[in-house]
């Protein structure tokens, strides 16, 4: 019985560490992040990374003509928002992509792992009345195919064999 074996790799707890430690640093050095609520983020201009390029064009126009800004305009936060803005897209970029491959990795272990469990639960099912407590351990992983509804339990299909 030919199984999926999607990914075969060992993450050793001292690389976990490492990649945890990793995370944490970088929160560090970026001590500015802030979390808004779905209320705050409703109140803000919807804008996307492609208006960045905009943004740095008006500071531009900004450093060239410093008369036609009201006294208190203050190009050099405009100019750090900007700077900002442009790093930050980079991060978020680089991210983004990790984050997409560790999900497509958990997603394909996932399915390495419960596929090889639905065998054990298969076989432990057909074979637990001869092996004694294993009836028991299959009637009590076998509640995961228990469809939950309104006042009765259904079960849900066996898995496929």
């Amino acid at each position: 019985m030919a199984l999926p074996n999607l990914v075969s790799a060992v993450l050793t707890d001292e690389n976990l560490t490492g990649i945890m430690d990793s995370i944490a640093a970088a929160k560090a050095k970026l001590p500015f992040l802030i979390g808004t609520t779905k209320e705050e983020r409703k109140r803000h201009v919807r804008i996307d990374n492609a208006a960045q390029p905009w943004s740095k064009g008006m500071l531009q126009v900004a450093l060239q003509h410093p008369g036609m800004l009201p006294g208190d305009f203050k190009v050099d936060e405009m100019q750090k928002d900007v700077n900002l803005w442009e790093q930050l897209i980079k991060v978020e970029q680089a991210l983004t992509s990790l984050a997409e491959l560790v999900d497509n990795t958990r997603e394909a272990v996932s399915v390495d792992a419960y596929s090889a469990a639905l065998v054990i639960y298969r076989l432990g099912t057909s074979l637990g009345i001869a092996m004694e407590g294993l009836e028991e351990l299959m009637d009590e992983y076998g509640k995961r195919f228990v469809r939950k509804s309104s006042g009765s339990s259904q079960p849900m299909p066996s898995p496929q064999k």
